[in-house]
């Protein structure tokens, strides 16, 4: 609307179509009285008024089209508006507000675990570190102490060592041109040390180890020829072991040995199978049941074959020795002599047996068990010696022979 005039007062007035005209306009049927008119009132003696429509308003049934198109939408409206009051009931009723009280005490609960664990963890790491604190305590005072267990340690070493070298057994080389000496420690083992020397004996410098095939038991080894003879453990066997060689180069059976568990000999050890050597060869003394007389267990001496262990009739003696009499013997010149104790000091060689003449005699020969507990005798004819094993001691007797 423009107007023109110093006192002017314009007034547009827009006359809008009936509905049969924006029906007629809408199935385009419409006539020319079917378009909405404008009106112009003004007032003022110099007043010019002009009225025009916007843009907006060309199509005169506008209005009345979106208000149609409104009421044709109106039942989806209400649909969603229902649709919004049952979601919005749904949203505050009981159920939903009993979830929601849950989840709020679980948040609760969950909050209060997490400040328990951080409580807790505090605790675990402070209980910790207190106890690494005493154990790194602990371990420093332990240390301390290293010195003393090591030292202990080798003292029950040693200790050890010589409980076994309490029954064990020196075998000297008895055809040897060295000096080589063979050491069974204990009286059971498959073990056989070897000693260049006496020297290297006394400073327990071995200089070979023999594992033995079977088991040897008791101390009546002997080493005799480049071989160790020995009894077999718990049995009636007789073994020769080639020690250069290293393997089992004869074995034999005595028959008529009676074996117990202990030594016929006082000491009750586990030598019932004696090996000895002297100037004339290798012999084995062992206990039998004399059959032909007393019916008694009596003291066999029988030169063997050194080769295959082989025993002959003319060659095996009975003495008059009786089983669990005497305390050791040993052989010298094909006679048998016989210990009478092994736990006094002051004994006496009060028997003797000669395979030359086969006759016996009672002797009191002095004998001395310097340590009272003496488990091995055995004669070296090349050194003209006797050798013994009194209580981990290792004795050597010196020998005047009468011409």
């Amino acid at each position: 609307m423009t107007s023109e005039g110093s006192d002017c007062r314009c007034k547009c007035i827009l006359r809008p179509l009936s509905k049969d005209a924006c029906s007629r306009v809408r199935n385009g049927s419409m006539r020319v009285e079917d378009f909405y008119t404008v009106e112009t009132v003004s007032s003022g003696a110099d007043c010019k008024c002009s009225c025009t429509a916007p843009p907006s308003s060309l199509n005169p049934c506008e209005n009345e089209w979106k208000m149609e198109k409104l009421k044709k939408q109106a039942p989806e409206l209400f649909k969603l508006q229902s649709m919004v009051d049952l979601l919005e009931g749904t949203l505050y009723s009981m159920d939903l507000m009993k979830v929601h009280s849950y989840i709020s005490k679980v948040v609760a609960q969950m909050n209060t675990l997490e400040e328990t664990i951080k409580t807790n963890l505090s605790r675990e790491n402070d209980f910790m570190k207190e106890s690494v604190l005493h154990l790194t305590n602990q371990m420093k005072r332990y240390e301390n102490y290293s010195d003393i267990m090591i030292s202990i340690k080798k003292e029950i070493s040693n200790l050890g060592y010589q409980l076994l070298q309490k029954d064990a057994a020196a075998v000297p080389e008895s055809k040897a041109q060295d000096d080589r000496i063979y050491v069974t420690n204990y009286y059971y083992g498959n073990s056989l040390v070897e000693f260049r020397s006496l020297d290297n004996f006394k400073q327990g410098r071995w200089s070979n180890l023999y594992k033995l095939p079977y088991n040897w038991i008791g101390t009546g080894h002997v080493v005799y020829r480049g071989a160790f003879y020995y009894n077999r453990a718990f049995t009636k066997n007789i073994i020769k072991y080639d020690l250069k060689e290293r393997y089992v180069a004869g074995w034999a059976l005595l028959h008529d040995v009676v074996y117990e568990d202990t030594t016929p000999w006082k000491w009750k050890g586990h030598s019932d199978i004696d090996f000895a050597v002297d100037e004339s060869g290798l012999w084995v003394i062992y206990p039998s049941v004399d059959y032909d007389y007393s019916q008694q267990e009596v003291i066999v001496l029988s030169r063997l074959d050194p080769g295959d262990l082989s025993v002959r009739k003319e060659t095996t003696w009975k003495t008059g020795l009786k089983r669990n009499t005497y305390g050791n013997c040993f052989i010298i010149c094909g006679i048998l002599y016989a210990v009478d104790t092994y736990s006094q000091k002051e004994g006496q060689i009060s028997y003797a047996f000669d395979t030359h003449t086969d006759t016996e005699a009672e002797l009191r020969l002095p004998f001395l068990n310097h340590y009272a507990f003496t488990t091995q005798v055995d004669y070296n004819p090349k050194e003209k010696v006797l050798y013994a094993w009194d209580n981990g001691h290792q004795m050597t007797y010196g020998l005047r022979f009468v011409v």
